[in-house]
């Protein structure tokens, strides 16, 4: 049996959108006995809709960059929190910064404000988002993560430069196309993968993905890179493929 852990936005989706291509071949993929899931920086709330939007199943479902694993039924497996009092300092520090979208998430729902003239949505055409309020996520007191994004690509790593000299090892750092996702600190996409694999030991597990915040999982589990993604990962990656389609096909040719 293998496994295929998928980054989202840029890998399953591309240009808004998830292809029928995709679709059909992730079908085909568990209808032979497999295992398919989706890691991402995004937070629940951000995402399952899109899953039903599509007619999509997965085996499971790692968000925030892996602070959170979920099961089929929405049901949070494992969460990892920043502490109270770092969360509360990071809120503090973006609240201050002009131009901004920033938010946080609470495991399973989220919040996001803009400030200045910051006017670009988070993610183009979102599917079924579920948006919560600042004071509903901040009053369970259970941060798992932070993402912003600045008024342009520079601004973005200009600020995570500023965020990294303020908080150093305290956080983790996740570029995530023109965004910046912060989690606890240890806490990637790979490390939440080896977690997942200790209840799957007899699972083939592979990766695909195509930004920096999947090089560890893509490295690590010998994975694919989309050819559109980043060189970085390119170089980390045991093949290079045009979409998910390309690379079920060659895991599934490797079965015969």
């Amino acid at each position: 049996m293998k496994l295929l852990a998928s980054d989202y936005d840029g890998t399953l989706r591309r240009n808004g959108v998830i292809r029928e291509k995709d679709l059909l071949a992730i079908r085909r993929f568990r209808e032979a006995g497999n295992l398919f899931g989706v890691v991402t920086g995004r937070c629940y709330d951000m995402i399952r809709n899109e899953f039903t939007h599509y007619g999509l199943e997965l085996d499971f479902l790692i968000c925030n960059n892996g602070s959170t694993i979920f099961d089929l039924e929405g049901n949070c497996l494992m969460q990892i929190n920043l502490e109270q009092e770092l969360a509360l300092d990071v809120l503090h520090y973006l609240e201050k910064e002009p131009d901004l979208l920033f938010g946080a998430c609470d495991g399973k729902h989220y919040f996001n404000e803009t400030k200045g003239n910051f006017g670009t949505p988070l993610f183009p055409q979102p599917v079924g988002h579920v948006l919560s309020t600042k004071d509903d996520v901040l009053k369970k007191n259970e941060i798992t993560a932070f993402f912003y994004r600045g008024s342009d690509y520079h601004a973005t790593l200009r600020i995570g430069e500023e965020i990294r000299r303020e908080f150093g090892d305290a956080l983790g750092y996740h570029p995530n196309g023109s965004a910046m996702d912060l989690s606890p600190s240890g806490v990637n996409k790979a490390n939440t993968l080896h977690l997942l694999a200790k209840t799957h030991r007899d699972v083939e597990i592979t990766t695909i993905g195509d930004h920096m915040n999947d090089i560890d999982m893509v490295r690590e589990f010998n994975g694919f890179a989309i050819a559109d993604g980043r060189d970085e990962l390119k170089e980390v990656a045991k093949e290079v493929v045009e979409d998910i389609a390309e690379a079920i096909d060659r895991l599934m040719k490797k079965e015969e």
